[in-house]
């Protein structure tokens, strides 16, 4: 038995601790606006410039080591900002756009 925060787990069942009453963070539904969250947690995926390596390797079906592995390789577009690694947003859809492509290629 594992004590998570102030709950236990037992065998994939919550329960409450010892005069706890609410329920896990997790259990609640999280307020939907008008909106429906992305994957990564963010409504406005449309106007933000990056992405950051995690969230675009998701994007791509890979885990997070996956992500920085292929950001490393260079398989992933990425900038340093600083200690930072963020995939821009119009370099990885210039990425995608080229995928399977032969060089010299136009769209």
């Amino acid at each position: 038995m594992v004590i998570v925060h102030h709950f236990m787990l037992d065998r994939n069942e919550w329960r409450p601790h010892k005069g706890v009453d609410t329920p896990p963070l997790a259990a609640k539904e999280a307020p939907m606006g008008d909106k429906a969250m992305t994957a990564a947690g963010n409504e406005h995926d449309d106007e933000r410039l990056v992405y950051d390596v995690p969230e675009a390797g998701a994007k791509l079906g890979l885990s997070r080591n996956g992500s920085y592995e292929a950001a490393a390789r260079g398989d992933i577009p990425i900038i340093r900002i600083g200690r930072l690694l963020k995939v821009p947003k119009v370099a990885f859809d210039r990425m995608l756009q080229q995928a399977g492509q032969k060089p010299g290629q136009r769209p």
